[in-house]
């Protein structure tokens, strides 16, 4: 991968040029510079600027967390959600937390019924990133983009048939153990709450339901042994009917909300 950068080559285009591709010494120069930055535990998509997401390639930088491939299961549970709506309805969806905007722009990359889609971050910087994705998959005027602490900027007076959400949830103990290419690097505040890892759970529980039409769901990610937790802080005294989905490792991964 940072071969094929160093020679401005796609990876397909590096296995098909290989034998004929020229290295000069700049290129070697560059390559060499970019295995020195990789031996400090930066993040490959960091180097690269870009992460493949849904089949996407998306922009990410320091400000944005880089997307994982769990995430997708979010996507696709929304992809699901609409393909059952009528093709009357007029559908909106919010992306809480958008980060790259990977979430949102998947989405409405998928599902051309989606009349328009909202994604909501906290960081201006996290949304320039964003803005640039919308523009370069030309998904710029199907998608608007917030600065908000979660749903605080958002119209009140507006329903979405879906809302998106991956909210930082690590905790302190697991932020210890993770790998330094992410400590390090990636945002610290997109992926804690610097407390239980529940806590922004508990700022949505009360504010998705007023924001939801009658039809719909919110879907949330969580962590791999917070399934119980979220589900009681979001069952509400009973009022929401709630549904566990397992990602590829039969990990209980996405909640569902209705």
């Amino acid at each position: 991968m940072l071969l094929a950068r160093a020679l401005n080559l796609s990876r397909d285009g590096l296995l098909l040029k290989s034998k004929s591709a020229m290295c000069s010494t700049d290129v070697v120069m560059e390559y060499n510079s970019l295995i020195y930055t990789r031996q400090q535990d930066v993040p490959i998509a960091y180097i690269l600027g870009q992460q493949e997401f849904w089949s996407l390639p998306f922009a990410v930088d320091k400000h944005t967390l880089i997307p994982r491939p769990e995430s997708e299961l979010l996507v696709e549970l929304a992809v699901e959600h609409l393909e059952h709506l009528s093709p009357k309805d007029l559908i909106n969806v919010l992306d809480l937390g958008t980060g790259s905007g990977c979430l949102l722009l998947a989405l409405l990359n998928t599902a051309p019924s989606i009349f328009a889609g909202i994604g909501v971050d906290i960081s201006y910087e996290a949304l320039r990133v964003a803005k640039r994705n919308a523009k370069d998959l030309n998904l710029e005027h199907r998608a608007h983009f917030v600065v908000s602490n979660w749903l605080d900027g958002i119209n009140g007076n507006h329903r979405y048939e879906v809302i998106v959400c991956n909210p930082p949830y690590v905790t302190n103990n697991e932020w210890l153990t993770l790998s330094d290419q992410v400590k390090n690097y990636e945002p610290k505040n997109a992926l804690t709450d610097h407390a239980d890892g529940l806590t922004y759970y508990r700022e949505l529980a009360h504010k998705l339901g007023p924001a939801l039409t009658q039809t719909g769901i919110a879907i949330l990610e969580c962590g791999h042994t917070q399934a119980e937790e979220v589900a009681r802080i979001m069952d509400d005294g009973g009022r929401a009917t709630l549904r566990f989905v397992k990602d590829l490792a039969g990990i209980d991964r996405a909640l569902i909300i209705r």
